[in-house]
């Protein structure tokens, strides 16, 4: 099978990840990927081309006259789910540009509704969103949970995660709840309170305050791994996710994780993690409190999380990639 792959220069990092993992596993499986960067470079001879990088951009018009089958991923749409505020915060400038990337969103997903031979949705979750709000048909949505790379992330040299600090890793946006993270951490009440480690890269706020280390910058593959072993626990509340990353890479490094018990969060922790509210200060205060306090339940849930994570691999991911092009290439959907 011949794949032409819509590669522009700039890709942010998440989508280039999974590109760049997913394409890998695809060759590994015989298939051969021929990149392309716009309309002029469409690759002819190929069997399917596929817009790896679908969420709050559409993709580009060009692929509605395609001679071949279409197929896109999808990655989420914040944007047009969340209220305004949540996604963008409370700043006149940001409302009025979310509201407009909103409305052009839903219109260029709309453009797209009898076009697309197949898209690939990141968890059932993204899948009820495609369809939910962006009105495309269930029966051409197939879920495929990303992968996590097993050799970079794994429990340290260390039995146990009792270390003294609490984790936090995202790129930052409003949704990520790090306002509300850091008024649970400021209300919690026990005793030897363990530090917290917040790393945000592009965070606006203050960097550090009664305990808490906010590093706007981000980190290295080597440096977070080290970072997810040793901290006692992962806070991760986020107000929206269709996958969420970091919930498996903390799991599969040997972290206790806390994370929300809606969007893509809750499906994919599972019952491998405390799930809460993530809207309530309250819950997530009492998680961290608990989790904080009790060994015997960072122990479960560091158990959990581990057999959990190693259910998602890159190699099930290609696989199923595979299996959902060659599918669209049979006219089987």
């Amino acid at each position: 099978m011949k794949v032409g792959l819509f590669s522009p220069d700039y890709m942010p990092y998440s989508l280039r990840h999974y590109t760049d993992n997913v394409v890998r596993e695809l060759a590994k499986l015989g298939v051969k990927i021929i990149a392309f960067s716009g309309y002029e470079e469409l690759p002819s001879g190929v069997d399917l081309y596929w817009d790896p990088r679908g969420g709050r951009g559409s993709p580009p018009l060009f692929f509605k006259n395609v001679n071949k089958p279409f197929a896109v991923t999808f990655h989420g749409v914040a944007n047009v789910v969340l209220p305004l505020w949540e996604c963008f915060g409370f700043n006149l400038k940001n409302l009025i540009a979310g509201y407009r990337s909103k409305r052009a969103t839903i219109a260029g997903w709309t453009a797209f509704r009898g076009n697309l031979s197949c898209a690939i949705a990141v968890s059932k979750y993204a899948k009820k969103e495609l369809e939910t709000y962006l009105g495309l048909g269930g029966e051409k949505i197939f879920p495929i949970y990303h992968g996590v790379d097993h050799g970079l992330f794994r429990p340290g040299l260390k039995s146990s995660n009792d270390n003294s600090y609490l984790l936090h890793v995202s790129l930052y946006q409003p949704k990520k709840n790090i306002k509300k993270i850091v008024k649970s951490y400021n209300r919690l009440r026990v005793d030897n309170k363990p530090p917290f480690i917040v790393i945000a890269a592009g965070y606006p706020g203050v960097k550090a305050k009664n305990g808490i280390s906010i590093f706007p910058s981000p980190k290295s593959h080597k440096e977070l791994i080290s970072l997810y072993q040793n901290a006692m626990g992962f806070i991760f509340p986020s107000l929206h996710e269709t996958f969420g990353m970091p919930i498996l890479e903390a799991m599969a490094s040997g972290c206790p994780v806390i994370t929300s018990n809606i969007s893509g969060c809750a499906e994919v922790a599972a019952d491998a993690a405390m799930l809460i509210n993530p809207r309530s200060l309250r819950e997530i205060t009492a998680a961290i409190e608990k989790l904080t306090v009790d060994q015997e339940l960072r122990q479960i849930l560091r158990a959990k999380g581990l057999k959990h994570a190693s259910n998602f691999t890159w190699s099930k991911c290609g696989e199923e990639h595979l299996r959902v092009f060659e599918r669209a290439c049979s006219k089987g959907i």
